[in-house]
């Protein structure tokens, strides 16, 4: 007959009441650190927006006007009022953060419903229309801008402002036209902005390389050059002598891309935005 030790049933019944209470001790105390670093991370980003928000009010006051030309394209224009942009920073945090992410994402952090577009005062800060996300890009682009510093990538700026019109430009030509590619006019600005900010630092930067590129360059040309012959060959619309003329057009566009792709940055931030854009 089996015999039972009641004091070995009553120690091992002990020991696990007490490891069950520890471990819940335990989970009770990660819990509360947890939520702990959460709200100390919360104060952190509210301290952060309030201080940004203070600190690109008093740029746009040293300013002195009452509308801004918030563009880099000399070619393109944007004014702005001072009061609407300080409504826009105030609403959308992101334009002065100190990380951007791609202007694609930012725009969508935030979306009014009708009815809120309805009761909104003040100029609309969700950007809600095929208009206002041509619009978000530009203002992106300026508070983006500010952050990068305006005279120390000039050079880049314009660059990529001309490399990524003149992808566009090769694109509206072959495609027929459309609103997308006058769109893409505006947006180019804030693509360029981030691409600005994306710019190799130093030697050890992902896209510094110590290699010729020439021959990627030229595989890349000759691709875009290859859609140009595809594109016009499959429209039936065009005579002989019109492809002829369109083609010797969009050529010299692509030399021109060409030139701009002066080392492996250019070429990458070329084929990002015609890969995802077109």
């Amino acid at each position: 007959m089996l015999s039972f030790n009641n004091d070995y049933f009553s120690d091992a019944i002990i020991n696990r009441m007490k490891y069950s209470f520890l471990m819940l001790i335990s989970l009770i105390t990660f819990g509360c650190k947890q939520q702990s670093s959460k709200k100390e991370a919360i104060k952190r980003d509210t301290s952060e927006t309030a201080n940004n928000l203070v600190r690109y009010e008093h740029v746009l006051d040293s300013i002195s006007k009452d509308s801004i030309n918030i563009s880099a394209d000399t070619e393109m224009p944007i004014f702005y009022k001072t009061a609407d942009l300080k409504d826009f920073i105030k609403h959308r945090p992101e334009l002065i953060s100190e990380f951007a992410s791609d202007p694609e994402i930012e725009y969508a952090k935030i979306k009014l419903s009708p009815d809120e577009l309805d009761n909104q005062k003040g100029p609309d800060y969700s950007f809600s229309s095929e208009v206002g996300q041509d619009d978000y890009y530009s203002v992106y682009a300026y508070f983006l801008r500010l952050r990068n510093g305006d005279k120390p990538f000039a050079t880049q700026r314009t660059r990529l402002i001309k490399l990524y019109g003149d992808i566009n430009s090769v694109f509206e030509k072959v495609m027929g036209g459309g609103t997308y590619f006058g769109h893409q006019e505006t947006g180019i600005l804030g693509d360029a902005e981030y691409a600005v900010s994306l710019y190799p630092k130093n030697k050890d930067d992902y896209y510094v390389k110590t290699y010729n590129i020439a021959a990627q360059k030229q595989l890349y040309i000759n691709a875009l050059k290859q859609r140009i012959d595809d594109e016009l060959s499959a429209n039936a619309e065009l005579s002989e002598k019109d492809r002829e003329t369109a083609k010797a057009g969009l050529y010299k566009t692509v030399n021109d891309i060409d030139g701009l792709i002066t080392e492996y940055f250019y070429l990458k931030m070329a084929q990002q935005f015609q890969y995802t854009k077109y």
